[in-house]
C-alpha cells in the first residue's frame, strides 16, 4: 500500500500483475466471445460481465483483441 499526502492508504493496481480483476476480465471475455462471438463482443460488454468499470478494463488491456490473445 502507498500513503498519499493526505495520509490515506491506497492500493495501486499493477498492469501486468496476476490480479483477481484481470482474471475476472479474462473469464468474462471468454464467456462473451463464446456466447456472442468475437465481432459482437465489445469492451463495454466484457466490463459489464466482469463487474468492473471500463476504465479498470483499460488499465489491463488496450482493446478486445489484446484480451483475446
Amino acid at each position: 500500500m502507498k500513503k498519499s499526502k493526505n495520509g490515506i492508504e491506497s492500493i495501486k493496481l499493477e498492469k501486468n500483475s496476476s490480479s483477481p480483476i484481470k482474471n475476472w476480465i479474462l473469464e468474462s471475455a471468454r464467456i462473451c466471445y463464446d456466447t456472442l462471438g468475437f465481432d459482437k463482443t465489445t469492451t463495454n460488454k466484457i466490463a459489464i460481465k466482469a463487474g468492473v468499470s471500463i476504465g479498470s478494463l483499460y488499465q489491463y488491456f488496450p482493446n478486445k483483441e489484446a484480451i483475446f490473445y
